[in-house]
């Protein structure tokens, strides 16, 4: 399968960019707040708080995670485009 240049990784133009794969990885909180379940209703209010907290440090971490792939992916297309790393 061929893979656009866009969506391609500077370093094995094979596989997806890194950048691209944190923009997917970004857009997951999005989709669970779309869906609706973030707001959990489950009756009773310590389970409530319970999940409301687990979806949040969910959400914390795909977006630390996403936030960090995004920038490593450019870093190190930028470094590749300026010829800092070799491509073999």
């Amino acid at each position: 399968m061929q893979i656009p240049k866009v969506f391609a990784s500077s370093v094995d133009p094979e596989k997806i960019s890194l950048t691209i794969k944190g923009v997917i990885i970004a857009a997951v909180p999005v989709v669970i707040a779309i869906a609706g379940l973030t707001r959990l209703n489950l009756g009773q209010a310590d389970i409530s708080a319970l999940a409301d907290g687990l979806i949040g440090a969910i959400d914390l971490m795909a977006k630390t995670a996403a936030a960090l792939m995004i920038v490593f992916g450019l870093v190190r297309k930028i470094l590749v485009g300026i010829g800092v790393i070799k491509v073999s």
